[in-house]
């Protein structure tokens, strides 16, 4: 499954997080794809350019997951996800239903 990754973006912690969550769903099996680890390294993810390969990106994705608490960064991609027809779900709960799964 591909799995769009939302989480707070904007400094080197938060990419740092972002590298993690991004991690575990691989570790699980899955297809992470993460823009702010790369965006941010070279632009601004609220540039109209950005925003619309943001766009694109989520509709080619199966589901998207969320991390930490919702920035403005965050709210531009799950509302994308929600009217283009993208499951939109709390990552953590998505990792703790693996771990459950597990024992």
């Amino acid at each position: 499954m591909i799995i769009y990754i939302s989480c707070p973006a904007g400094n080197e912690d938060k990419t740092e997080n972002a590298i993690a969550y991004t991690r575990l769903v691989y570790k699980m099996g899955h297809t992470p794809i993460t823009p702010q680890i790369y965006f941010d390294r070279f632009a601004d993810l609220e540039e109209d350019g950005v925003k619309e390969i943001r766009k694109y990106l989520i509709s080619m994705c199966d589901e998207m997951w969320t991390f930490d608490d919702e920035d403005e960064y965050m709210a531009f991609d799950i509302s994308t996800a929600v009217l283009s027809g993208i499951r939109v779900y709390e990552g953590r709960d998505k990792l703790d239903c693996r771990n459950k799964n597990r024992q």
